[in-house]
């Protein structure tokens, strides 16, 4: 009797135990809102990137041969060697989720199939809705680009329609300003100009984070860079020399490469780099700027601010990346050419009381291909600072660098028919971030200059408001439903050029900024 006691009281605690068992709870952590909202926060502040990304630190000017302040947060990756080279032959294609899945979330969650989703989620903060929004909408723009590459590699800104994975979805075009709802109107008008917008998507995924060695794009990156390599010839050029706007497009090429390089650390990169950046350095004007066309097509072969500013970024991203040239000479012919265009007007105490960047270039309606009927956006001031501080040596002006910021974005973004300009914002946020102070200074109310986290939230707020399918009129909307989805839409002053695939791409890198780089000090 008593063996059979003993027996049943084993059993019973076997039988509570597998009960117990049973109630342990599974899958998603409840804490839903927290999750998704440091998912968020991680994109925004660049701590998503793993260690080969790592911020590095530089102090030195780069006239010691060293990238000085502010520098990329980036750093060549180190340890790759058993992922395999661009030269080693395409990659395994991973299977990806197909396109156009309906969210899950109202609004436009890209959340994937294997996460699940929870029965009751509680509601988002204010400050934690803004973030899963921009890190929803870098995502959405970065697969528009990828649904819209073209078999070859390339990014295309007139053939990206044609190019476009999803089959089923509706093509509303333009929806406003500029030929609404027409076909041609978000294409832009020049075959030359796939070099430029090729160049500008790849940055954009090297910004966020993605190289062709690993991630979920780096199938489409390989095809790129190696549609990128087979264009350049063997002098290092990228693009015709006919083209107008040759130097610009060459530098934005060499950028990207030197991003990839950077990244990835991938040595088959290495030469090219190197071969496009010394025939970028032999096309400068002596002991000046870099001109549009150097060889004398369509304009007079002069330098002017808008090509040296794209130049000064592709020479500052391959030091970054590694490779090696001699940027003093450089450096002195640029700030040479900037101070020959800045007038300065100074005040007490050797302060900047006004300060004006002037145009060198003749002929045409632009200096630098904006369309006509545009507002000036003090486009050149904003290139300006952007250049003196890439170029910042110990002895550099920080005053009027600081008053040439604040004439950059005196006129705050806005979303009209005459003032999107987002190569303006481009350099606008970078002088913005590198040189004004975080708040308001001065005076209060209208005469107070804005700080940069003022015009961070005007531009983030503008972009994201008008991204495709985050519109209002469009939020119950996913990509399946909306060709659209994810992109912007090309009506600002440079859309002529490059479509639709060029205002994604831009818009993406603004959108970046403000993590991408560090500040510059006053030291």
């Amino acid at each position: 009797m008593k063996r059979n006691t003993t027996l049943l009281t084993l059993v019973a605690l076997v039988l509570a135990f597998l009960a117990l068992q049973s109630f342990q709870p599974t899958g998603r952590p409840r804490a839903v809102r927290s999750d998704r909202a440091a998912r968020a926060e991680q994109l925004l502040t660049g701590q998503h990137r793993d260690a080969r990304t790592s911020p590095r630190v530089h102090t030195a000017p780069l006239s010691q041969g060293a990238p000085s302040a502010p520098a990329l947060v980036q750093e060549p990756a180190a340890g790759k060697a058993s992922v395999p080279s661009i030269d080693a032959g395409t990659t395994p294609t991973t299977q990806e989720p197909p396109t156009g899945t309906p969210p899950e979330v109202a609004g436009h969650s890209d959340a994937t199939a294997s996460e699940p989703t929870p029965e009751i989620e509680p509601p988002l903060t204010a400050e934690e809705e803004e973030l899963t929004q921009k890190r929803s909408g870098h995502y959405a723009s970065l697969k528009w680009l990828r649904d819209h590459q073209c078999e070859d590699g390339r990014w295309s800104a007139s053939e990206f329609g044609a190019a476009s994975r999803r089959r089923v979805a509706s093509h509303s075009y333009n929806v406003e300003f500029f030929a609404p709802g027409l076909a041609w109107g978000d294409q832009g008008q020049s075959p030359d100009n796939d070099f430029v917008v090729t160049a500008l998507v790849l940055l954009a995924h090297i910004n966020t984070g993605f190289d062709h060695k690993d991630g979920m794009y780096k199938d489409s990156m390989r095809r790129a860079i190696k549609w990128l390599r087979s264009q350049q010839d063997a002098c290092g050029r990228f693009g015709p020399e006919h083209d107008i706007a040759f130097l610009p497009t060459h530098a934005l090429c060499t950028a990207a490469l030197a991003e990839c390089y950077g990244m990835s650390g991938d040595a088959a990169l290495k030469k090219n780099c190197e071969t496009a950046v010394t025939h970028l350095l032999t096309l400068q004007t002596k002991d000046s700027g870099f001109a549009r066309n150097p060889y004398g097509y369509g304009l007079d072969p002069e330098p002017d601010t808008a090509t040296t500013a794209w130049s000064v970024l592709a020479l500052k991203y391959a030091k970054i990346a590694g490779i090696e040239f001699e940027m003093t000479s450089v450096g002195n012919g640029v700030l040479a050419f900037l101070d020959s265009v800045t007038t300065v007007i100074r005040g007490t105490a050797d302060d900047v009381a006004g300060v004006t960047t002037r145009l060198r270039v003749r002929g045409g309606d632009s200096p630098d291909g904006r369309a006509g009927g545009f507002i000036s956006l003090n486009t050149l001031d904003a290139m300006n600072c952007y250049c003196r501080c890439m170029l910042a040596t110990e002895d550099y002006d920080h005053k009027l660098c600081i008053a040439l910021a604040k004439k950059g974005v005196a006129q705050p973004p806005t979303w009209d028919e005459r003032s999107i300009d987002f190569v303006h914002w481009f350099f606008a946020t970078s002088a913005a971030y590198q040189c004004l102070s975080w708040r308001p200074t001065g005076k209060n109310g209208r005469n107070a200059d804005k700080g940069w986290t003022d015009w961070e939230q005007d531009i983030a707020k503008v972009l994201l408001a008008h991204q495709r399918g985050y519109r209002v009129d469009e939020l119950k909307t996913w990509p399946a439903m909306l060709d659209e989805f994810g992109s912007w839409d090309a009506v600002d002053a440079y859309s002529r050029q490059g479509g639709r695939v060029y205002t994604s791409a831009m818009a993406h890198l603004i959108l970046q900024i403000y993590y991408r780089y560090r500040r510059q000090t006053k030291d």
